[in-house]
């Protein structure tokens, strides 16, 4: 199965940012958890300092707190999840939060530990939880002070899963965002990059020896694909010089023959030698007839706006080969449509195809046989003789050049079917071969049926 590049780039480039986005996302939230202790302690500390501001000594030596109404509320409503304590010299607590009851903790010696981070276990509305709190040394009136603040829970991913929380919801979705238009515009941007590759494949497929004057276009291409496109016309052009001297060469040839040909048959024909020799001159003048046929349909280049009719082509062959019919004792007739059958096509080089099909079906059919020339709608035309038939596994390699059964008349040289195949074929049409009910062969031709444009209707 062939791989699609653009799809290969699509998602190798959605693998590379999602790679990337993760890697950002976790070294941002690695370097959180680094800072996450400090954060909070930083955070802890402020709580402290706080309390800190409102904490005095009267006169009379006496220590007092007075927390604004909205600070004590916000400890008091906390449901236990924050607490405050201040200690004296001794450890013992003179102001708590309501929840707090005491010291929050106590250190080693059984007094404070200032500026140590502490955790604690504490219960809260049945459940065990753990705090993490911090206490502050501070002096009013030369006394000294001990201020415990302290958060549940304590433990040391809260932040962080509080932190992803947060990215995920106000950040997650302009990731998705992202991701979307890097993949939006990637598959925009290589799939214009890549039109000119599908263009250029469309020029090269229509492309036919009867066409190899084309060349494939070099505008708007990328500049790495130029090399190729030139490349590809260089050997198109190397290409077309060969065929055409090919071409040329059997045009020349068959013509240059002619002539001979039909002089050696004249003296042939003078000297009385017509039973040994003149069956040989005869095939030459077949074959180089049929070499000038085939040069014609190597050359034939069809307009888009030919048009012409099969019951026209096909009375012109019949016409012609009538008198050949005749001769040859063969029971000859043709069965036209009753309406016009009109094809995208050139007349003469149907005439051409039409004639190698009833001259081959003569061949076959031998004296006193029958040959048969049916047009029907759509775009169909028959050729139906009485031989002997062609076999199964013969029917396709009768179309092959200079292929001939081991029965075959010695009077031709395997190149009429083809020269039919070919001229078909580049009208766009099929040909094949079937066996008549009779016992014979059926030789069907197939086209494209088009509207009427009598103007452009031509046939030889």
């Amino acid at each position: 199965m062939r791989r699609s590049l653009l799809g290969q780039l699509v998602v190798r480039l959605l693998a590379v940012t999602l790679f990337f986005i993760a890697l950002c996302v976790g070294a941002l939230l690695f370097q959180f958890v680094e800072q996450v202790e400090t954060l909070r302690d930083r955070d802890l500390s402020g709580q402290a300092r706080d309390i800190a501001n409102h904490l005095e000594v009267t006169p009379d030596g006496r220590a007092s707190l007075r927390l604004p109404d909205a600070l004590r509320d916000a400890y008091d409503s906390s449901n236990g999840m924050f607490l405050f304590a201040v200690l004296d010299d001794s450890g013992a607590a003179i102001f708590t939060s309501r929840d707090a009851g005491g010291p929050i903790a106590i250190g080693p010696d059984g007094g404070p530990a200032p500026d140590e981070p502490f955790q604690v276990s504490r219960v809260i509305e049945g459940g065990s939880d753990v705090f993490y709190g911090i206490t502050v040394p501070v002096t009013r009136a030369e006394k000294a002070f001990f201020i415990q603040v302290a958060q549940g829970p304590g433990h040391s991913d809260a932040l962080a899963d509080e932190f992803l929380n947060e990215l995920w919801e106000y950040a997650g979705w302009l990731l998705a965002i992202l991701v979307i238009l890097i993949l939006g515009v990637v598959y925009i941007t290589v799939r214009s990059s890549l039109r000119p590759v599908t263009e250029i494949s469309r020029q090269a497929a229509a492309i036919t020896p009867a066409t190899l004057h084309a060349r494939l276009g070099v505008r708007d291409l990328p500049r790495e694909l130029s090399p190729l496109v030139e490349a590809v016309n260089n050997a198109f052009e190397r290409i077309e010089t060969a065929y055409r001297q090919q071409r040329e060469f059997t045009d020349n040839a068959a013509h240059e023959m002619r002539t001979p040909l039909a002089v050696l048959r004249a003296h042939i024909e003078s000297l009385n030698l017509t039973d040994t020799l003149l069956p040989d001159v005869l095939r030459l003048e077949r074959i180089v007839e049929q070499l000038l046929r085939l040069a014609r349909a190597d050359n034939l280049a069809l307009a888009s706006d030919a048009r012409t009719d099969l019951n026209l082509v096909a009375t012109q062959v019949a016409e012609m080969l009538a008198p050949d019919a005749v001769r040859r004792g063969v029971d000859f007739g043709l069965e036209p449509s009753g309406q016009p059958v009109i094809v995208r096509g050139d007349g003469d080089y149907l005439f051409i195809a039409l004639r190698n099909l009833v001259e081959n079906a003569f061949n076959a059919a031998g004296r006193s046989g029958r040959v048969q020339i049916m047009v029907t709608d759509p775009a169909t035309i028959r050729v139906v003789d009485s031989g002997p038939g062609i076999p199964v596994a013969d029917r396709d390699r009768v179309f092959e050049r200079f292929w001939r059964a081991d029965t075959a008349s010695d009077t031709g040289a395997g190149l009429g079917l083809s020269i039919v195949r070919q001229i078909v074929e580049t009208h766009g049409g099929s040909c094949t071969v079937g066996a008549d009910s009779g016992g014979g062969a059926v030789f069907t031709i197939n086209l494209q049926a088009v509207s009427p444009a009598p103007e452009k209707t031509s046939a030889l």
